[in-house]
């Protein structure tokens, strides 16, 4: 039997731990939902803060005007913060003498009619890159260019490649080897290969250092016999860069251009992003448009469909795989419908995303309404839950939609797949534009290639998951199971591979873009080995990559580091001025013969 003391205890410690827990579940809630996208706090410089071009670092052009090998290199030099200088014909050594670099496109020069001039660049000591070069036939025909780039036997003007090999240290990552297979596991994945495999077949000389070369049967030729596609030849007083294919007039030549910067100096050090970002597209949903579809799919409504299978399979894989997601919630899609938005879910749904330390956009998706309705009409329902959560990114399928539109005030960037003038820019002078770089559901080697390009050269990556057929389409091709099964497989086999910088949400990813374009430095080296970088414009809070050949990092100031390959190191700057002091390394990289120096 209880005493009435002991009772009346026993009933006080009871209340207690019912409002212990009550008020910390409570204080959990409030926290999650008075998260209200801490982005808006931050500091997020404009466009006027974009870097202006002036700096220290030049690099000359030569080709064809305003060509696809131009725009590669011109993107490359506003990331690296370098001058250009472009030129349809070869300037003369007093106009390049404190250059960089000289790139040329060669595949849309009279390269012959100008030997001895380039011939003049390089005994001068200045770096010379062939951004693509004449065809075989005329290279047959011009020995002194075969012999400035080290080619010293031309077996076919094309030859059918069995795959593709990109050396350790080309780009962040390591050594990746285009090839499939002739056996039943690999025969699904013939689909993969979609890098150009017809190529003219250059041998160089002893004395060459090859990047990346074709693979042919090794039964049948030596290694040393492959066909380069990129390398190196070092003469008397400079080395000389070509590559033998299309790479350079898409985004896959931004990586090999720093590639170039890297092997013609005792090392290289850009400043870079640092973002890697995954998009869910139209999850969550909130108006049943596709009500019979769904209950046929999933035997349950679109709302518990989403809590019993979506959400959990979201979730599952982005913490399996490390990833932090932004959903691009779509609250409606098809404006001829009569269904009804209910937001009713929205807060729980906020929570969930914080939970994951993501964020939530919206989706500018819609049919049957343009697309300043639709933001109209998103804006006006999320506003009426309050201004707890305030959403300021947004995705569009292609950006050429969303140029001429009045953009609410409140969003910061937009991500798009299609219709990107580059990997990321200023839309206006407050938005920016953000390329979804890599597709879930899809997989190929040139994906493959120019991701990794882009890793090396930008430190930006931007996944994306996309659940429009999921819950829009009738097609049965488009059920969860399907498509989870090859989301899952991707990221997890492929996609993970590349995922080697940090992962943050969209917003993170625009604020670190915004002080990338913002960002000018200076960096020089003494002869002891010690790096220092001055940060001039932007916020010192950024990041750099910092490649090195035989060398590592002895010491660091005011920044943190971190290995990301041997010879690849993330710097995070923590002040304006930081040193950095090298020193030998114990184990020095080298390249397997043939393709040593």
């Amino acid at each position: 039997m209880v005493s009435k003391r002991n009772f009346f205890i026993i009933i006080i410690m009871m209340l207690v731990l019912l409002f212990v827990f009550q008020f910390s579940q409570l204080a959990k809630e409030e926290l999650s939902t008075s998260y209200n996208n801490e982005y808006l706090q931050k500091d997020m410089p404009d466009s006027t803060a974009s870097w202006t071009g002036e700096s220290s670092r030049k690099m000359v052009y030569v080709g064809k005007d305003n060509g696809k090998v131009q725009e590669t290199v011109e993107k490359w030099c506003k990331y690296i913060k370098a001058e250009l200088v472009c030129s349809n014909t070869l300037p003369s050594y007093a106009e390049v003498s404190d250059a960089s670099m000289v790139l040329i496109d060669a595949a849309n020069l009279d390269t012959d009619s100008y030997m001895n001039t380039i011939y003049g660049f390089t005994d001068k000591g200045i770096t010379v890159v062939f951004c693509s070069l004449p065809t075989s036939n005329e290279l047959k025909n011009c020995y002194p260019l075969c012999k400035l780039l080290g080619i010293t036997k031309i077996p076919q003007t094309s030859v059918k490649l069995e795959g593709i090999r990109v050396f350790e240290g080309v780009f962040v990552g390591g050594e990746v080897i285009y090839k499939i297979d002739e056996d039943e596991t690999d025969r699904e994945k013939i689909g993969y290969q979609d890098l150009d495999l017809n190529i003219p077949w250059y041998v160089t000389a002893e004395g060459s250092k090859s990047y990346i070369v074709g693979m042919l049967d090794a039964n049948m030729y030596a290694a040393e016999q492959f066909p380069r596609i990129v390398w190196r030849y070092t003469g008397d007083y400079t080395s000389v860069f070509a590559v033998n294919g299309d790479y350079m007039s898409t985004d896959a030549g931004l990586g090999l251009l720093d590639l170039f910067l890297y092997e013609s100096n005792d090392y290289a050090l850009y400043p870079i992003v640092n973002a890697q970002s995954t998009v869910v597209v139209d999850l969550l949903a909130f108006t049943n448009e596709n009500e019979q579809t769904i209950l046929e799919r999933y035997s349950r409504q679109l709302e518990i469909a989403t809590q019993d299978i979506f959400m959990p399979g979201v979730i599952s894989l982005t913490t399996r795989n490390n990833l932090v997601p932004t959903f691009m919630m779509m609250t409606r899609y098809d404006f001829a419908t009569e269904a009804t938005t209910d937001l009713e879910e929205l807060p729980a749904y906020i929570r969930q995303v914080n939970n994951l330390s993501g964020e939530a956009g919206i989706s500018l998706r819609a049919a049957n309404a343009n697309l300043s309705q639709k933001m109209t009409y998103d804006m006006g329902m999320l506003s009426t839950y309050g201004d707890y959560y305030n959403f300021r990114a947004a995705y569009v399928d292609n950006c050429s939609e969303i140029e001429n539109v009045d953009i609410n005030s409140k969003i910061g960037t937009v991500v798009a797949k299609e219709g990107v003038d580059e990997v990321f820019y200023y839309l206006n002078n407050t938005v920016t534009v953000q390329q979804i770089t890599a597709d879930a559901t899809g997989y190929s080697f040139s994906d493959d290639f120019t991701q990794r390009s882009l890793n090396s050269a930008l430190g930006y990556m931007s996944l994306e998951v996309d659940f429009h057929n999921v819950i829009w389409s009738d097609n049965d091709n488009y059920g969860w199971e399907g498509y989870f099964d090859v989301i899952n497989s991707n990221i997890s086999t492929y996609w993970r591979k590349l995922n080697v910088f940090q992962n943050v949400t969209v917003s993170e990813s625009d604020r670190r873009i915004r002080r990338f374009l913002a960002l000018n430095y200076e960096e020089s080296c003494d002869e002891n080995g010690v790096i220092t970088l001055n940060v001039i414009d932007g916020n010192k809070d950024c990041y750099f990559l910092l490649r090195t050949h035989d060398k590592v990092v002895a010491d660091i100031k005011n920044a943190d580091y971190a290995y990301i390959d041997d010879d690849s190191v993330l710097i995070h700057v923590l002040d304006d001025s930081v040193t950095i002091r090298l020193e030998d390394s114990e184990d020095v990289l080298t390249y397997s013969e043939p393709f040593t120096r």
